[in-house]
């Protein structure tokens, strides 16, 4: 097992993470050099050890994941398609790991290099506040499923690279490949991210919004009373709304990223809707990571639907003050607009 090529990660408070690309099976990983994590994919409660996979490498190691999942100690295979095994005495197994963590992406559909940011999105409730991660993975997909290995490294590389830069606390990732002639075909593909993933490549884009409006199409009615309240007052806010902000042939998640780096503020109209969506959800983990860099100062939340228990809303979200405009309260959704140009 060796490092071919590692690239480095910056956020916007110049913490740096990397990200390395590897001969070698994570099941090799030594205990002279461990990981918090190692991520398998598994088809949907299929933990056959087989000869090519990650689970038969670690069944061979002493590390039955069959075992694990029969006692896990976090199950959100429904909301994140992800299990976390309970912490791995040091004598159960050489490898050198403190978890597992089970992907089973029953979900992701026939292309999963295309929707392959589920996966990142998914590790939020597993990363601790406060602690940086070391996590080692394969390039996924690319056995049984059958996915290509290019198709699917440049998709784990961007989209760990967007996280990262977007503040997730991996401190490195390590993707492995442990068929050489495939390693050494997927070289050059990780040198070329590299270089797009290089200083300058990612400049912020200071100044052009102000406002980041984050919303599900059916609560279109909610955002336009806040902005009509905001046009009323002659405030000159500049806002991101996706139905104006994006342009006909733009890559939505480009404009995405461009549009929270350069915005002050993200108000978040939460309602079932928004929590259904797959957008939206990636948005308020966006701001989930800016609003604890900015002293949680980013996220402006309106709770604008009722959901059937206010106990859905994310945990860590219910520690954010947010303001009550339930059921589409028009009063306090136009007062809202005071708040704003006042803040």
């Amino acid at each position: 097992m060796h490092k071919i090529d590692s690239l480095s990660i910056t956020d916007d408070n110049q913490v740096k993470r990397t990200i390395s690309f590897w001969h070698g099976n994570p099941a090799d990983t030594s205990a002279d050099d461990p990981v918090d994590l190692i991520i398998v994919s598994a088809f949907r409660n299929d933990y056959t050890p087989t000869s090519r996979s990650i689970i038969g490498a670690l069944h061979r190691k002493g590390l039955s994941v069959a075992d694990l999942a029969k006692d896990k100690a976090v199950d959100l295979r429904e909301t994140t398609g992800f299990w976390l095994s309970r912490p791995l005495p040091a004598a159960v197994t050489s490898v050198g790991v403190g978890r597992i963590l089970c992907f089973e992406p029953h979900f992701l559909g026939p292309h999963p290099a295309e929707v392959v940011g589920t996966l990142f999105r998914g590790l939020f409730p597993f990363l601790p506040e406060g602690q940086e991660t070391k996590i080692a993975m394969a390039v996924i997909a690319t056995g049984a499923i059958g996915e290509n290995g290019q198709r699917m490294l440049r998709a784990l590389v961007s989209a760990a690279a967007a996280w990262m830069r977007r503040g997730l606390p991996i401190r490195e990732l390590r993707i492995m490949e442990q068929n050489l002639e495939r390693a050494k075909a997927l070289e050059p593909i990780f040198a070329e991210l590299k270089l797009s993933a290089t200083p300058g490549a990612h400049e912020r884009n200071d100044g052009q919004y102000e406002l980041f409006l984050s919303f599900a199409s059916e609560d279109a009615d909610a955002v336009d009373l806040v902005r009509q309240a905001l046009a009323s007052k002659g405030a000159a806010i500049q806002l991101f709304d996706y139905r104006h902000s994006i342009d006909p042939g733009k890559v939505w998640q480009d404009a995405i990223d461009l549009a929270m780096q350069s915005c002050r503020k993200m108000v978040a109209f939460l309602t079932p809707s928004y929590f259904k969506s797959v957008e939206c959800k990636e948005e308020i983990n966006m701001a989930r990571l800016r609003h604890k860099r900015q002293d949680q100062s980013f996220l402006f939340p309106l709770y604008v639907r009722s959901l059937e228990n206010d106990a859905e809303l994310p945990l860590w979200l219910q520690t954010v003050s947010y303001i009550d405009c339930r059921e589409i309260d028009k009063t306090k959704l136009i007062a809202v607009a005071d708040r704003l140009v006042a803040s």
